[in-house]
């Protein structure tokens, strides 16, 4: 996300559209980008709750690595509900 974006609003409207826990922040390396820590400034406690971020190793790899994980365990779940 931009940081001059309404950062708020911005996970609202990503909650409204996913399933819960679905959501993985990645912080991007561009100028104009929040920073995970002021879009969980923003964000109101569903998100915080929600959205998944390895504070250990912000490194871009690690957390699409992490992402692609958590979806590939997503897909898991859902397959064996069938």
């Amino acid at each position: 996300m931009s940081s001059d974006k309404d950062l708020k609003l911005c996970g609202d409207i990503l909650l409204q559209n996913v399933e819960a826990g679905s959501v993985h922040l990645v912080e991007a390396s561009h100028p104009r980008a929040a920073t995970v820590g002021m879009i969980l400034e923003e964000a109101d406690g569903r998100f915080k709750e929600e959205a998944h971020y390895d504070v250990d190793d912000p490194s871009i790899t690690k957390q699409v690595n992490n992402a692609l994980k958590m979806a590939g365990e997503v897909s898991e779940r859902s397959e064996r509900t069938y």
